[in-house]
């Protein structure tokens, strides 16, 4: 699976879409200030997951996860 992530300059995020990598890539609405990163999402999010469980997983992530925007490559970091 994708996820394409909101976001703030600092890495906060906003909001979050998950899909799957064989799906148009998901562009939600941004305000301004806000940016979108995709990245692939973690190993235990998964295809196939029912819709509960990929939502409480999505809020994990947004809960305990920022995106470290300050390498080449974005990618999520455990918040501090």
């Amino acid at each position: 699976m994708r996820l394409t992530i909101v976001h703030g300059r600092d890495g906060a995020i906003d909001g979050i879409v998950a899909y799957p990598k064989d799906a148009p890539p998901a562009f939600p609405q941004t305000r301004p200030g806000q940016f979108i990163t995709e990245i692939d999402a973690p190993a235990t999010l998964k295809h196939g997951l029912g819709q509960r469980a990929i939502h409480d997983q999505l809020t994990n992530i947004m809960r305990d996860y920022v995106v470290d925007v300050a390498g080449k490559k974005s990618s999520l970091a455990r918040r501090s």
